[in-house]
Order: C-alpha cells, then sequence, then structure tokens
C-alpha cells in the first residue's frame, strides 16, 4: 500500500506538467482576439466595451496619482487600426491602445480628466465582451450613525466591581447545594395528543384545504410561471399548451384571470420569433379581454395587439387598438406609448399632419414626461421623411441642444440626423456623425449603413480608392448582409466607371470591381426583390459608360417592366430619356440617318415627347435632312432655334435651315435667308460655304451674273477650300453654255487642281469626270483641234467605261479631219459607224464617211 502511494506522489507532478504544457500549447497556437473597442458617452457616465472572440482573463490597474486606468489581456492579439483610436468626452480626457511585445499583451489605457472616478463592471460576467462603466464620483461619501471612533468608545467595556466573597460555613454551602439542586429539578410535562390523534383532529380541515388546491390548480400555476421565466421558445409553447390546459381544467380557479393573459402573453413573445403564432395571440388576447374586462392587466394587452396588427401591417387595427386605449384608459401608463405608436404609423403612412397633430398633444399634456424628447426627435424625423430636411435640421438642433446623448442610444434616430446635414450641405458634420455611428454601433444596420453614407461621400469628392477599400471592408466584414450586396453594387459600379482605378490585390477582394456586369446580375438574382431595382439601375448606367446604349436601355426597360413603380420615378425616366438621346447622337455621328429617326419615332411617347436640348433638335433636324425630309428639318431647327437661350446654335441652324430651303426648291427664299445670313455672321464659321449656296440659289433663279459673282467671289476669298472644285465645275458649265469657252477651260481645270478629299479614294467623283468631258468638248467647241485631240484621247484612256466614249471618237475625228489628216479621220469614222452604227453618233458617222467618198470621187469640186 505504502509502495502504490509513493508511486502515485511521484507520477502527480510529472501528469500536471504534461497537461500545463497541453494547455500552454493550445492557449498560444490560437491566441484571442481584440474585435472591437466601442466607447459611448451615457447620461452621467461612461461606457466601454470590449468585444473579443472568445472570454479572455485581463488585468486592471488604477494609478491615481496619474488619473489613469489600464486593462490588460494577456496573449491576445488586435488589428493595427485600433492604435489610431481617438476618444473624449466629459469624463475621458483620452484613450490609448497599443500592443506590449514584451509581453504580447494588448492594452487600453485611458486617462481621465479630473480625480474621483468610480467604475464597475456590468453585463454578464461570463461573456466574452468586457462592459465597464465609469462615473464622477468626486463629493465625499458621508455616512451617518456612528464613526469608528464613536463605535471603539460606545462599545469600550466599563471595568467590573468584584463583589467581596463571603465566608461560609460547611452546613450553610450544604444548605444551599440542596436548594440548587431542587431549583434544577425538572417539573412535570403533561401528556399531548399522539400523532394519531392530531390527524384526526384536523382530517377535515386537511381535506379542505387539498380540495381548494386541486380547484385552484396552484402547482400547475407555479409550473407554468417557471416556464415564462425561463423564455425559451420550447419553454413558451410548452407555457401555451399548459395555460389552454389550465382554462379548460380549473374554470373556477383564483389564478384563472392571470393564466388567461399569461397564455396570450405566451403567445406574444412566440409571434416575436415566428409569424404564425401572430394569430393565436390576438384571439387569446380578445378572450381574455371579453372575460375580464376590467383587468389591470386589459391596457398591456391592448398595446400588444396593437404592436402585432401593426406587425403584420395591419394599420388601421393597429390605430384602432392604440385609439382605443388612448380613450378607455386615459390615465394608463401606456398612454404616451401608444400616442407615439400612432404617430410613428402616420409617419410611415405619409400622413405628417395626423402625425404631427399627436406628438403636438404628448408635448401639451406632458410637458415634463421622460417621452417629451423622443416627441421632439419624432417630430423632426417626421420633417426628415417628408424631404424637408432644412426644417428638419433646425428641430433636430433644438432637441440636440437639450438632449445631446439621445441620439448615442438610438443609433437610427442618429442617422438620419446625419443625414439631414449633408442634405443642408453640412457634409463635414454629416461626415463626422456617419464615423460616430460606425463606432457606436459596428454591428448594427446603422453602422453599415452609415459606412455606405461615408462611401458614396467619397465617390462625391472624388476620392474613389477611398471609398473603394471602405466598400471592400464591408463586403468582407458583413458578406451575408444586405449591406453588403449594396456595397457590392457600388464596387461594381466603380469598375464600369473607372476600370483602371484599382489594381490586383492578393489581399482585398475586387471581384466586384472586376466584373461589373456579372456582378450586378448575380446581386439581382440573389434577392431581385431587395436588390432588383438598384441592380437594373447601375447595370444599366454602367452599359451606358461603356457606350452600349441599346443593352443599357434594354436593362431599363426590364426595370420598368419588373418594377412598375419604377415607372413614376423621374430618375428611371430621364435615365431611360438619356440613353435614347445619346443613342441618337451615336446613330447621326456615323451617317445612320434612318436609325436615328427610327429611335426617335419609335420611343417618341413618352420618352421624346417633350424634348427641349437645343442640340438633341438640330441632330433629328440634321437627319431630317439627310433623309431628304427638307420641311420637317426646317421645323426643327427653327425649333432648336428658339430654345437656344444661350445662341450656342443661332448661326447652324440659320445657315442650315437655308440649305434645306434651296434643296427643297425655294429658291427666292434661300437666295433671301443667305443674303441675310452673310450680313449677320460675315466671318462665321459657315459663311463660305453660304456664298457658294447663295451663287447655286442665284444660279437656279437665272440671275447668271450675279451667280457668277458670288462663285468667283467665294474661291477668291479662301482659295484652298474644298469647296472650290464644285463651284468652279458648276461656274465652267455656266461659261460653256455661254459659249465663253477658254473661260469654262479655266473653270474646269480649276475644279480639278482644287479637289482635295478628305479621305483619299480610287472613286472619281462624277463631276470631276465630267470636267475633262467638258475640257475636251470646250476645246473642241472653241476651234483648238489639237489639243481638243489630246484631251479627249486622255479621257478615253483614263475613263474606258465611260458611255460617252462614242463622242470623244467623234472630236478627235472632226478635229483630225479640221487639221487635214482626212485619211487618219475616215479610219476613225469607219471604226465609229461600225461599232454605233443604230446610234445618232453611228449615223453621223456613215454620213461623214459618204461625204468623203463623195468628195474624194468629185475632187473638182473642192480645190482651193
Amino acid at each position: 500500500m505504502n509502495a502504490e502511494k509513493l508511486i502515485v506522489r511521484a507520477l502527480t507532478p510529472v501528469i500536471a506538467l504534461l497537461f500545463f504544457h497541453m494547455g500552454y500549447e493550445q492557449a498560444t497556437g490560437s491566441p484571442a482576439q481584440l474585435e472591437d473597442i466601442i466607447l459611448t458617452e451615457l447620461e452621467g457616465r461612461t461606457q466601454l466595451s470590449v468585444l473579443l472572440d472568445e472570454e479572455v482573463k485581463y488585468r486592471l490597474k488604477y494609478n491615481k496619482e496619474s488619473n489613469e486606468i489600464s486593462f490588460r489581456f494577456p496573449d491576445a492579439s488586435m488589428p493595427e487600426t485600433f492604435t489610431a483610436l481617438e476618444y473624449t468626452d466629459d469624463l475621458i480626457e483620452s484613450i490609448k491602445v497599443y500592443f506590449d511585445k514584451e509581453s504580447s499583451d494588448s492594452v487600453i489605457n485611458l486617462k481621465f480628466k479630473q480625480p474621483g472616478v468610480t467604475f464597475h463592471r456590468s453585463g454578464d460576467s461570463e461573456s466574452p465582451q468586457l462592459t465597464m462603466e465609469f462615473r464622477n464620483s468626486s463629493k465625499a461619501i458621508k455616512v451617518t450613525g456612528y464613526t469608528p471612533k464613536t463605535l471603539l468608545e460606545r462599545f469600550k467595556s466599563k471595568p467590573r466591581e468584584e463583589e467581596p466573597e463571603v465566608e461560609k460555613t460547611e452546613e450553610e454551602a450544604l444548605a444551599d447545594l440542596e436548594k440548587m439542586a431542587e431549583e434544577t429539578t425538572a417539573p412535570e410535562v403533561k401528556k399531548g395528543p399522539t400523532p394519531e390523534e392530531l390527524a384526526a383532529r384536523f382530517a377535515d380541515t386537511d381535506k379542505k384545504y387539498d380540495d381548494l388546491e386541486t380547484i385552484s390548480g396552484r402547482d400547475e400555476y407555479i409550473e407554468l410561471m417557471k416556464l415564462m421565466r425561463v423564455g425559451k421558445v420550447e419553454e413558451l409553447k410548452k407555457a401555451a399548451t399548459m395555460a389552454n390546459d389550465f382554462v379548460k381544467k380549473y374554470p373556477k380557479s383564483a389564478y384563472i384571470e392571470r393564466v388567461y393573459f399569461t397564455r396570450s402573453d405566451a403567445y406574444y413573445r412566440l409571434s416575436k420569433k415566428d409569424q404564425k403564432f401572430v394569430t393565436e395571440a390576438l384571439a387569446t388576447y380578445n378572450d381574455a379581454i371579453a372575460r375580464f374586462p376590467d383587468s389591470h392587466l386589459v391596457e398591456q394587452a391592448m398595446i400588444r395587439k396593437g404592436d402585432m396588427s401593426r406587425q403584420q401591417e395591419f394599420m388601421l387595427e393597429a390605430l384602432t387598438e392604440y385609439g382605443g386605449l388612448i380613450n378607455h384608459y386615459p390615465k394608463s401608463k401606456y398612454f404616451v406609448q401608444a400616442m407615439l405608436k400612432r404617430a410613428d404609423i402616420f409617419i410611415d403612412q405619409r400622413k405628417y399632419s395626423k402625425a404631427y397633430n399627436e406628438l403636438e398633444k404628448i408635448l401639451v399634456l406632458f410637458p415634463t414626461h421622460r417621452a417629451v424628447q423622443d416627441v421632439k426627435y419624432l417630430i423632426a424625423e417626421s420633417y426628415y421623411d417628408r424631404s424637408k430636411f432644412d426644417i428638419a435640421g433646425k428641430i433636430f438642433e433644438e432637441a440636440l441642444k437639450l438632449w445631446p446623448t439621445f441620439p448615442k442610444t438610438h443609433p437610427r434616430t442618429f442617422l438620419k440626423i446625419a443625414d439631414t446635414m449633408y442634405r443642408t450641405d453640412a457634409k463635414e458634420k454629416a461626415l463626422e456623425m456617419w464615423l460616430s455611428i460606425i463606432n457606436l454601433f459596428p454591428m448594427s444596420m446603422e453602422g453599415r449603413q452609415s459606412t455606405l453614407r461615408v462611401a458614396d461621400l467619397y465617390i462625391e469628392r472624388k476620392q474613389r480608392g477611398k471609398a473603394a477599400k471602405l466598400l471592400e471592408a464591408l463586403i468582407r466584414r458583413f458578406p451575408k448582409s444586405d449591406r453588403a450586396a449594396l456595397a457590392t453594387l457600388r464596387l461594381a459600379s466603380l469598375g464600369a466607371q473607372y476600370p483602371h482605378l484599382l489594381k490586383n490585390s492578393a489581399v482585398f477582394d475586387y471581384a466586384a470591381f472586376k466584373s461589373p456586369i456579372k456582378t450586378f446580375d448575380e446581386i439581382y438574382k440573389k434577392d431581385p426583390k431587395k436588390f432588383g431595382v438598384d441592380s437594373l439601375l447601375r447595370k444599366g448606367k454602367a452599359l451606358r459608360a461603356q457606350k452600349r446604349y441599346l443593352a443599357s436601355i434594354v436593362a431599363y426597360k426590364e426595370l420598368l417592366r419588373l418594377y412598375p413603380s419604377t415607372r413614376m420615378s423621374d430618375q428611371v425616366f430621364e435615365l431611360v430619356r438619356e440613353n435614347f438621346l445619346r443613342l441618337i447622337e451615336m446613330y447621326h455621328s456615323q451617317d445612320g440617318f434612318f436609325m436615328a429617326l427610327l429611335t426617335y419615332y419609335n420611343n417618341f411617347d413618352p420618352f421624346l415627347r417633350s424634348i427641349t436640348e437645343p442640340d438633341i433638335l438640330v441632330t433629328i433636324a440634321d437627319s431630317y435632312n439627310a433623309m431628304t425630309l427638307y420641311d420637317r428639318a426646317i421645323d426643327y431647327y427653327q425649333l432648336a432655334d428658339s430654345l437656344d437661350k444661350e445662341g450656342e446654335f443661332k448661326e447652324k441652324t440659320a445657315f442650315n435651315i437655308a440649305v434645306a430651303a434651296l434643296k427643297s426648291g425655294h429658291n427666292d427664299t434661300s437666295t433671301l435667308m443667305f443674303t441675310d445670313f452673310l450680313k449677320r455672321f460675315p466671318k462665321g464659321e459657315h459663311s463660305l460655304s453660304a456664298r457658294h449656296l447663295l451663287g447655286n440659289a442665284l444660279y437656279k433663279k437665272g440671275k447668271t451674273a450675279e451667280a457668277a459673282t458670288e462663285w468667283r467671289l467665294a474661291m477668291e476669298l479662301d482659295p484652298s477650300s474644298p469647296l472650290n472644285s464644285k463651284t468652279a465645275y458648276t461656274l465652267g458649265r455656266l461659261y460653256k453654255k455661254q459659249g465663253a469657252y477658254t473661260l469654262a477651260i479655266d473653270a474646269f481645270y480649276k475644279a480639278l487642281d482644287t479637289y482635295n478629299p478628305e479621305l483619299k479614294t480610287d472613286v472619281t467623283p462624277d463631276y470631276l469626270k465630267d470636267s475633262y468631258y467638258n475640257i475636251a468638248d470646250s476645246y473642241y467647241m472653241d476651234e483648238n483641234y489639237p489639243v481638243a485631240i489630246r484631251e479627249a484621247r486622255n479621257f478615253k484612256e483614263d475613263f474606258s467605261d465611260d458611255s460617252r466614249l462614242s463622242w470623244m471618237d467623234y472630236i478627235i475625228s472632226a478635229s483630225l479631219e479640221k487639221t487635214n489628216r482626212e485619211d487618219m479621220a475616215e479610219v476613225k469614222l469607219k471604226e465609229l459607224s461600225e461599232k454605233d452604227d443604230r446610234a445618232i453618233i453611228g449615223r453621223v458617222a456613215s454620213a461623214k464617211l459618204k461625204t468623203f467618198k463623195w468628195k474624194k470621187e468629185n475632187p473638182d469640186l473642192f480645190t482651193y
């Protein structure tokens, strides 16, 4: 036995050391992590919350001399960003967070502004969250009653005076002993009833008590209350079942009233977990109120019935319940609460005047009630919800002066205040508030929403890289939240508009940025009801940024089809309309005039009905002009001119109206328009073109001299103008028609010399080919036969497929004849007669050949 004890004693330290080593390895292998540090200024105190991923023992040290307190978390890591944390309020002067490399501790150090700060831990002591509260207790604590000094004096015993001993004889001593024996002898005890006798005596009473207890259901009632106290889902279900059984089993119990309402309370609490219990809760509350209309529990039942009706979006029923409570129980502790809830419903229904009336009643009837601050902020929120941000801002400022800490415990209100600051151009203050919300409520919906707001502000300020990192952090931290989906949409929009903003990263996830269109589709499929509108809107904008206007329009039309409410949205209407306008511009720029007009007509109603942009109207007019619909073109040019308040398109519209009038055959009108145009814009962009076209208009009117003058003046003003070539050709035709062949030849050569196409091409314009033809013909008509032969041969060589080659052959043969080369002329005429024997020129050639033959047969007749 002793040997076994020795073995156990020897192994115990070894086993302990082994287990210690294993525990140490496990602890060092997975250190704790500080997830968040939150400081909140509350009424009369400051609260520090440290969120950890697991429970960690911390060490606290308070230094009265330096007025500082430090918290050390052994072997706990933390993000490096915590070291930049700053905070100050009425109690705390500063905070310092750092990692002690020597001890591997994360340290939080708070410095107070004044001495005498008390602190205690609040919340669950077993939770991984550490919550400390600090208060200022600079006043000395006074305890009424005795001080330690007076207590000591009070209880200090005085020395007792000892009585002198009296000597007694032996007989006296024996007598005293006998007396003491008599006094200590036990008195005679009377016999009481036996247990059997007692049971028989109280049998009737016990039976009555047992019967009463059975009727009352006291044990079941106690068990029911225990289940309600636990409050978990399964216990609440059991409680509801037990209450139903109790009502049937003990209808006359003293607890029956309480059980009726407890049953409803169980269903009410279950309804917060699962909507299917709402019906049972409402039905049982109605039963309880009908059975016990005078119960003090009716008021709470009515407020809860209103809450559940509101939860089910039965707003009329909710208003009725709250109104009934207000009317029948004016002294109820739920009275103000019911008024606030009615006002809240009116705000949700956009019945702001009714909401305002309810809130004003609270201010008048209960000016000192603690809910007054809620009312003041709710009034401001009602103006915020109506987009009356200026009024909301003023009321928020008044409320903040009276209750500055209220928003710090009401994140929804805090967010609305920050949004109001932004809407009223106090953007720096808004940014500060959003950052405070992120710091105070990092895990809440408002905290995430504020992160989105900050990112939007960064994008607005063109700090797009900063915004992208913030959005990526939100997505990474709350990957399954709705706000993460919205952040993903924003990141994708940045990728669509600024694809080169971010580089590839091994640390950050920028998948949404790299594939924006794919991301929009994925988020849409994730939850079309929540994210459909935003996804399709952003997809349309992204496609437009990529100049994929048709695809963008398809996305917007899908949005309008799937979400009918967006049809009334000015934003969606303008986006669709803008895409159609850009599409028209794109078609116009690519000479797709028909498609531009088709897009305009197909989407005229409702998107393009009221176009007031002069540039778009000019584009549509240009398309009509190009499609030879000149009268419609003139109408749109005139409309554009009437809406051009800045005068940006005055010259262009005046010029194009004159051009359209000329093309439509209104020569007199166009002449007047071009003349007026040259007076209004003598050095304008289109003044030279106007002078060329004025010559054309005069020519069509038959005023050839004035036309020639305008053409010559136009060519002299800018000899290198590309317009000169066509004008010179037209002038050449005029001179040739008038028989001024030399001037005509010069003009045709000028047409050839000044031709300078913007794009080099192998295709020669018809008027240039005609210039070559007219040069040969004019030389022939001017009797310059040698040059006529040369130019005719050049034309045949350059334009071998031209239909007028026969005439060039005739010019050659006739010119040869005129230059006494009749043999050569005869050969040419013979070829011409054989080739075009049915054409007029062929018959003329045949006649000429006969003439040559007759001349040869009768030479005497042709002596010179």
